[in-house]
């Protein structure tokens, strides 16, 4: 799941033997390995979006996993082009104040963290793990993302 064309293109770029395709009225992509099949699918920016369209794309087919993928960052220091695989995700609504014990949270599969995590990249880089917070905008400027950045530390 992404929520973006240049999401949605860049992931699209990294998968062999794409296919363009339609999944309940939203833009897909559907790659076939060898033991592997992956649908694509770009939801549209904001948390209610994203459950809406992964809800539905959950109960019209069954999967074996689910990832939400992104551009993301400028909340804590890391350097451009890094992977970071959610431990947890805070779900933010706006970019009011508010504090980390305030919003609800969905933890990751711990197992699928891990495994992840173990993943090499081809430059030799490592994965790291980390927090990701929702908002329902795209936050533009430095300073909105310096101030949600210190208040969900």
């Amino acid at each position: 799941m992404t929520a973006t064309h240049v999401e949605f293109n860049a992931v699209g770029r990294t998968l062999p033997c794409v296919r363009s395709a339609n999944r309940q009225g939203y833009a897909a992509l559907e790659s076939q390995g060898a033991s592997t099949y992956v649908l694509l699918v770009k939801t549209g920016i904001g948390p209610g979006k994203a459950e809406r369209v992964t809800r539905q794309i959950l109960k019209s087919e069954a999967w074996d996993v689910v990832i939400s993928t992104g551009f993301a960052g400028a909340l804590s220091f890391s350097p451009i082009g890094s992977l970071v695989i959610g431990q947890e995700v805070l779900l933010g609504q706006s970019t009011e104040r508010f504090s980390d014990s305030d919003l609800p949270r969905i933890v990751c599969h711990p197992e699928w963290v891990k495994a992840a995590l173990r993943v090499p990249l081809m430059d030799g880089g490592l994965l790291q793990g980390g927090r990701f917070v929702t908002t329902n905008q795209v936050l533009t400027q430095a300073s909105q993302k310096r101030i949600l950045g210190e208040q969900t530390r």
